[in-house]
């Protein structure tokens, strides 16, 4: 046994605390397996919300054109050789869209509103248009070359015309549609699979709205949005039944009940109190001397990570990074973690890729972080977000500094090393960088397999796994070193205590996820992005995307 590590602590735990444990283990094993009931699908995204859309006044006409976006309605306005667009929705999940649609102007030779449902990279389409002759089209086309077209009616315009046309847009897996409703009647289009496949790839859909006038003029208002996800994708349920309440919160009393017991057990009472309790705990758990003056290195490696967060803070980070920060917080402050995993769903990109909408918003990552965007969303203006999770990483990272230099200290005991060691892990480039600069996440992941790795160090089960499990739940990443940990943990507990401390650890998790299930969030949201990642890191043993591509 290495000199500055405990002994092991085989303790017996009483047999009703044993029981307990084994009940709650198999609620939460209900509450998290068991299907949760769907909700009739309701709309998402109600309205034009500026932060979730993309509006570019420049097409791929050399001039720009004119557009309003306000809450409940959108007004594009082309001149001659202008072609304004604005992407309502970027999407890898099936979704339905409906709007409303009245022409106001058009002069000359002039499109005034095109409706398009289309795979950006891939330039496939499924698109209809009010045309200079007065006529509804639609089409499906792959690059210029059209594969089906249809006339889809008359249409009139200018400041008193009555048409009011009532579109819909929905996509699915397998199949396309695009419909307009006047005076009673309904024309549509619709493509399958087969018919443009690259309308249906991995890639994802957009929805786009634009105005297009080579010769003339023309301007469109556009009303009463709105996106639905079709309930084929069930990323969250939306809808928290009363016996799955009920069963949480019996979880939750029984963990705190179980943590009281073992509290008040007389082995875990200190005897004596004030300075002398608090040294004993100290020497008791991992600190092996080496003067005061040692406690003073944690404080040194957070202030270094500190400073040097500050002083880069300041350069810009990625603009997709940006803009996922941006919309995710935009979202929760909207309506909190539900909205926040169904509207990054439809959510565009912005323009952090040059106004096109070819990525995804989608919220990829298990549940931890949501916490994370959730508070940031309470507490910072929307101006300020960025700056807080940069702020929010780095004090992850300082915080990884001291874990290292606790653990260091522990199985060495040369505080200078300790020190050494916990600056050169602060200060790296590449943890400092991507928390500092690009507003990564990563140092949060690094932070829970540090302390998993002090629990395995300080012979606490209980801490290793909680901190692995956090891992987990934080970024899938932290698969690529469960193995190694997971070998650890059995070769410093063994199974019997391994297991022991895994299901203790395993009510913990659940109880610190359980506002995010109580607010609607599905459990599949555990481990369905681990299970979906897990499988993709299969492939970087294969030419192509490498791990930091893999965790999406």
């Amino acid at each position: 046994m290495h000199p500055y590590l405990p002994a092991r602590r085989d303790r017996l735990r009483p047999p009703a605390v044993t029981a307990a444990r084994t009940v709650l283990l198999l609620v939460v094993g209900v509450l998290v397996v068991l299907p949760w009931p769907v909700v009739p699908p309701g709309p998402v995204l109600s309205g034009f919300d500026p932060v979730v859309l993309t509006a570019v006044p420049r097409g791929l006409l050399p001039r720009p054109g004119r557009m309003t976006v306000q809450p409940e309605a959108l007004e594009l306005a082309a001149g001659p050789r202008a072609q304004p667009m604005v992407h309502l929705v970027t999407a890898d999940a099936p979704f339905s869209a409906t709007l409303v649609a009245r022409i106001l102007e058009r002069t000359g030779r002039a499109y005034p509103l095109q409706v398009r449902l289309w795979n950006p990279r891939a330039d496939a389409a499924l698109e209809a248009w009010y045309g200079p002759d007065g006529q509804v089209h639609a089409g499906a086309r792959l690059g210029e070359r059209w594969l089906a077209q249809a006339l889809l009616g008359p249409y009139a315009g200018g400041p008193g015309a009555p048409d009011r046309h009532f579109w819909a847009v929905r996509w699915e897996p397998g199949r396309a549609e695009i419909a307009v409703s006047a005076a009673g009647r309904r024309r549509a289009l619709a493509v399958e699979r087969d018919e443009v496949p690259p309308l249906f790839s991995l890639d994802p859909r957009a929805l786009t709205l634009l105005a297009t006038a080579p010769d003339g003029r023309a301007r469109a208002r556009v009303t009463e949005l709105r996106v639905t996800l079709l309930p084929r994708d069930r990323r969250a349920s939306g809808r928290t039944i009363p016996a799955v309440r009920l069963g949480m919160g019996l979880v939750a009393l029984g963990v705190l009940w179980s943590l009281f017991s073992r509290w008040r057990r007389p082995d875990r009472r200190a005897t004596d109190g004030g300075i002398r309790s608090v040294a004993r705990w100290v020497r008791g758990h991992g600190v092996p001397g080496g003067g005061r003056t040692a406690l003073l290195w944690p404080l040194l490696v957070a202030g270094a990570a500190a400073a040097a967060g500050v002083l880069l803070a300041p350069l810009p980070s990625h603009p997709l990074d940006r803009r996922f920060v941006e919309v995710w917080t935009h979202l929760a402050r909207e309506g909190g973690v539900l909205h926040l995993l169904q509207g990054a769903q439809l959510a565009t990109s912005g323009m952090a890729q040059g106004g096109w909408p070819y990525a995804s918003m989608a919220y990829p990552y298990p549940p931890v972080l949501l916490y994370l965007f959730r508070g940031l969303a309470w507490m910072v203006p929307a101006a300020g977000a960025v700056a807080a999770v940069k702020a929010a990483a780095v004090a992850a990272g300082a915080v990884g500094g001291v874990l290292i230099f606790t653990l260091v200290w522990r199985l060495r005991g040369a505080p200078a090393a300790a020190g050494l060691a916990a600056l050169a892990y602060a200060l790296n480039p590449a943890v400092l960088f991507g928390a500092a600069v690009w507003g990564q996440t990563d140092t949060i992941l690094l932070l829970w397999l540090l302390l998993a790795a002090c629990g395995a160090a300080l012979d606490r089960p209980v801490l290793f796994w909680v901190g692995l499990g956090l891992a987990c739940l934080t970024k899938q990443t932290a698969l690529l070193v469960l193995a190694p940990l997971l070998a650890l943990g059995l070769a410093r507990f063994g199974l019997r205590r391994a297991l022991d401390g895994a299901a203790t650890a395993a009510l913990v998790l659940f109880v610190l996820v359980a506002p995010l299930l109580a607010a609607g969030v599905e459990p599949a949201v555990l481990y369905r992005p681990l299970l979906g990642k897990g499988l993709a890191f299969g492939i970087l043993a294969s030419p192509g995307p490498d791990a930091v591509v893999a965790q999406g």
